[in-house]
């Protein structure tokens, strides 16, 4: 099964200095702030990336697992929550946060 995980928070009163020490973090855990977009362009062979940023405080991490199953997904945002938690702990920091996990999804990030 393939679940793409979300996770984004506010944080209050948090110095600036902070956010990329939490990325650093986060990215350990494989969460990442930007996505890759593949499109396919003439001739149709060639594949392009586009890189683009996810909103501020919101990370992707994308999760295969052929032994998961829908039950297990409770464990799987439990256990993020946890290391989640301790990140923001470890840097004594407080706010909230919103996880998510979908095994069926299809997302649109861009600009306005």
């Amino acid at each position: 099964m393939r679940c793409l995980i979300t996770v984004t928070f506010d944080l209050q009163k948090a110095e600036s200095s902070l956010y990329p020490k939490i990325t650093k973090d986060l990215e350990d855990i494989y969460f990442v702030k930007s996505i890759h977009n593949e499109r396919k362009v003439y001739p149709p062979i060639e594949i392009q990336k586009a890189k683009k940023n996810l909103p501020k405080n919101t990370y992707l991490a994308e999760y295969t697992d052929d032994d998961i199953s829908l039950k297990d997904l409770d464990k799987y945002i439990d256990s993020i929550a946890q290391d989640i938690k301790k990140i923001f702990e470890s840097y004594s920091v407080h706010g909230k946060y919103f996880i998510s996990i979908g095994t069926i999804y299809k997302y649109k990030l861009d600009s306005f």
